[in-house]
C-alpha cells in the first residue's frame, strides 16, 4: 500500500498545480475519488496477477507439450 500512497501524493501535487491559485477543491469529494481511483487500480492489479498466475499453473501443471495449446484455448 506505501506505493498506492505514494501515487495518490503525486496526482494530488499535480491536481493542485493545474488549480489557479487561490481555488481549492473540495478536499472530501477530492479524498473519496482519489480513494475510489486507487481501490480501483488496486482491485484490477489483483485480478490480473491472479488470472496470469492461474493461466501459468494451468499450462505448467497440466501442459505436458501438446497438451499445453489446447488448454491455452
Amino acid at each position: 500500500m506505501v506505493t498506492a500512497k505514494e501515487s495518490t501524493g503525486r496526482h494530488q501535487a499535480l491536481h493542485l498545480k493545474r488549480m489557479p491559485t487561490g481555488f481549492q477543491p473540495p478536499p472530501e469529494n477530492f479524498i473519496i475519488v482519489v480513494v475510489v481511483v486507487v481501490v480501483v487500480a488496486v482491485t484490477v492489479a489483483v485480478v490480473l496477477v491472479v488470472v496470469v498466475v492461474v493461466v501459468v499453473v494451468v499450462v505448467v501443471v497440466g501442459g505436458g507439450g501438446g497438451g499445453g495449446g489446447q488448454l491455452t484455448k
